[in-house]
């Protein structure tokens, strides 16, 4: 499969070796093609098919439109410029086409799917395309030679039709850039790579200062500080249609392999419904090391990642009135949502109906398109206030942070299937969210059992409140509460089989799963199921009623979380420790040490 990246027109350039570098630039730069050619390319015939729309997907800032011809297969196309409705006649363009692609917006595959510049209806003008060898229209600047177009790649915004007159970031490193136009680094959240690119000053944004002949290495980053992009002195049109930002501190991975290293990010400026916090303690959850290696789908780097912040207010827009400077403050796994459909009009943002979570980092970030959010790891946050939680002074800080992830998975759970005083409740795993299934279980009034592989834990289990433990390995002691138990909360994050836990459960018992494998879960056996009308059901994290909900009991009954605090200089050996369950019971970033 061809690898290709949505990005935005690219300008001229010429990109020349250093003297006496044993690489050769890129071929796109070292072709040039002609001015005389460039100013007026000729425009290929692109195929198209005309057809009736069967179905319509809504992604970030994509629609993807599945579309029946008046002959031959259907097609799939994503568009970032096209309002559909199912039934419309329309036109599509077969441009930029992508094999076996992953949304992780939709989380759905494609097997076929043409990124477009857009979709007419029937009867409309397409957008023109352009064809590999030929340049982007706009002519060249002044001096300046213009290189032709390598690949096609998809449209960003506004319609544009896009090409890639650059290479990809790894062909930079150590080259000298002179440029016309913008160099800046773009981070595309839809597909899922950074780039090193020209661009005209629209639709992408761009920082700091560069000079001809700055060199860049494959992130991007300049010699003058790491995590520094670059764009050429001069002309900045365009930028008022970007957001106001400021650098932070951070640590990131760059790779799914490399260790962690320190990385100056973007925050945009607080808007008008905007609240900043300083962040002082972040958790570490086992999803921060599945997408920071590379484990789940998707991961776009640099990735920081972190969704249990716990900090304090510092600024705050003219339109907040939830918060003031000084407030503790809390950021849990989301940051917006669509806000209007069913789920989030419920309050149950993370169901969101029209599947438009942008989650706290490796997220597409609607407020500053073209890049990806980034997490905790982090010196500073800004998030609409709708997304930010109040923290009581009562509970230590480090502690609650948290329970904006493990606290808030096992939380909604339990109140959901009725986990209290007459109940028996059964927690698998005494980790992160295992030990906080037991603590809330017990606080509900639930008689609570804990399984676990490890019985070094059973002393543990009875002082975080635990009435039974049982060995899972030990066949006999789990054979002794065979139908007994109204909900098992399944903890576990391995694959593993379930038919040793449904086995447990009573006539219409449930087990809910909340620990996400790396592997699929081998298929239960279907006859444990339907003689007792036994389910087996899942939860994700909670709304964000839900989750203040949680803080508030947890100030009221003094729960926290059992915890480890590190510097941030040691989060790949938390990351190792995590991976052989070593930590009671969960890391957290003391956010100080980022400034050591």
């Amino acid at each position: 499969m061809t690898d290709i990246r949505p990005i935005a027109v690219c300008f001229v350039l010429t990109l020349t070796a250093l003297s006496g570098c044993s690489r050769q630039p890129p071929a796109a730069a070292a072709t040039a093609v002609p001015q005389e050619a460039a100013a007026a390319p000729a425009q290929p015939d692109v195929q198209t098919v005309t057809g009736t729309v069967a179905e319509t997907l809504a992604a970030a800032n994509y629609t993807y439109v599945r579309v029946k011809p008046d002959s031959g297969e259907e097609v799939w196309a994503a568009s970032a410029q096209f309002k559909v409705a199912i039934g419309d006649r329309v036109v599509v363009p077969l441009e930029t086409p992508m094999e076996n692609f992953h949304s992780p917006t939709l989380n759905r595959d494609f097997p076929l799917i043409y990124f477009v510049s857009r979709i007419a209806h029937e009867g409309e003008p397409a957008l023109p395309a352009m064809a590999l060898g030929h340049s982007p229209q706009g002519g060249s600047a002044s001096g300046a030679e213009v290189a032709p177009v390598t690949e096609m790649v998809a449209p960003v915004k506004g319609g544009t039709t896009v090409a890639n007159v650059w290479a990809n970031r790894a062909a930079l490193a150590g080259k000298t850039v002179t440029v016309r136009g913008k160099v800046v680094k773009f981070n595309s959240g839809i597909l899922g790579k950074n780039w090193v690119h020209v661009q005209d000053g629209t639709g992408t944004k761009s920082d700091g200062q560069s000079r001809r002949g700055d060199r860049v290495d494959r992130y991007g980053r300049g010699e003058q500080g790491f995590g520094r992009r670059l764009r050429l002195r001069g002309d900045d049109r365009g930028r008022q249609d970007r957001c106001a930002v400021s650098k932070a501190l951070s640590y990131a991975a760059f790779d799914k392999t490399s260790p962690f290293g320190p990385f100056s990010l973007d925050r945009r400026e607080p808007g008008p419904r905007d609240v900043q916090c300083d962040i002082l303690f972040c958790g570490v959850c086992h999803s921060d090391l599945h997408t920071a290696r590379g484990e789940w789908p998707g991961t776009v780097y640099p990735c920081v990642p972190g969704h249990e912040i716990a900090g304090r207010v510092t600024n705050v827009g003219s339109a907040v009135t939830g918060f003031k400077v000084g407030d503790l403050a809390a950021v849990g796994c989301m940051v917006d949502s669509c806000m209007t459909c069913a789920s989030c009009r419920a309050g149950l943002q993370q169901y969101c109906d029209s599947n438009d979570i942008t989650f706290t980092y490796n997220s597409p970030d609607k407020k500053q398109p073209g890049a990806m959010t980034y997490g905790g790891y982090s010196s500073r946050i800004v998030v609409d206030e709708r997304f930010c939680l109040h923290l009581s002074d009562t509970l230590d800080l480090a502690a609650a942070a948290p329970l904006l992830c493990a606290g808030i998975t096992t939380y909604s759970p339990l109140k959901h299937w009725g986990a209290v005083r007459g109940k028996k409740v059964g927690v698998v795993g005494l980790g992160g969210l295992g030990h906080m299934g037991v603590k809330f279980s017990h606080a509900f009034g639930a008689h609570t059992v804990l399984f676990t592989t490890s019985p070094g834990k059973m002393n543990d289990a009875r002082r975080l409140g635990a009435d039974e433990s049982v060995v899972s390995r030990d066949a006999d002691a789990m054979l002794k509460h065979a139908g007994s138990f109204d909900l098992i909360l399944n903890t576990a994050a391995a694959s593993h089989d379930l038919d040793a836990y449904t086995a447990l459960l009573k006539r219409d018992g449930t087990m809910v799963l909340i620990g996400v494998p790396e592997h699929p879960h081998p298929s239960p056996n279907i006859g444990n199921l339907i003689f007792k009308r036994r389910r087996i059901a899942g939860s994700l994290i909670g709304g964000i009623p839900e989750t203040q909900e949680m803080l508030d009991f947890c100030a009221q009954h003094n729960i926290a979380c059992d915890i480890e605090v590190i510097p941030i200089q040691k989060i790949d050996e938390a990351y190792e420790r995590m991976r052989r369950g070593h930590v009671k019971y969960r890391f957290v970033i003391d956010m100080a040490s980022l400034e050591a």
